[in-house]
């Protein structure tokens, strides 16, 4: 069994970081956003514009959003979800040293570039980065090796 080197497992965690950082900030903000009770979900279906806010009101001020919940949900899980998921499949890939698993995380992740918009960039690099720790993570000493 290989192992793969300490450079190597901190190379993973400095690519992996970035991405994983930032999928993280999205899911969170829509998880609260989901139970916040200051949201209005769905405004785009109504005609009327008026939302008022009386004094002895919970909420100061209060958000609207033009998509429904449902929708709101797969959006954040079909995209910084997946980059989410790419991101956990190659840092296990590279601590448990599957080479399989990171290449799963690296496809992954160049497949969800082009749905990334802003962080797209960010995602490409990852991606081929990933890629690069595929092929080239594994040229260190195997176990035996190292306990001998």
């Amino acid at each position: 069994m290989l192992r793969a080197s300490p450079i190597v497992l901190v190379l993973a965690g400095i690519v992996s970081l970035p991405t994983a950082g930032i999928a993280l900030r999205a899911v969170g903000i829509t998880a609260w956003q989901m139970f916040d009770p200051c949201v209005r979900w769905d405004a785009s279906g109504s005609t009327s514009g008026s939302l008022s806010i009386g004094p002895r009101d919970v909420c100061r001020t209060v958000t609207v959003n033009g998509q429904s919940k449902l929708r709101a949900a797969t959006v954040t899980a079909l995209i910084p979800g997946v980059v989410l998921l790419c991101t956990v499949l190659a840092t296990i890939g590279v601590v448990r040293s599957r080479r399989g698993w990171i290449f799963a995380g690296a496809v992954l992740m160049l497949a969800e570039t082009p749905l990334t918009f802003t962080i797209a960039p960010l995602t490409l690099m990852t991606g081929l980065l990933y890629l690069i720790l595929a092929n080239t993570g594994w040229r260190s000493r195997s176990v035996g090796e190292i306990t001998q």
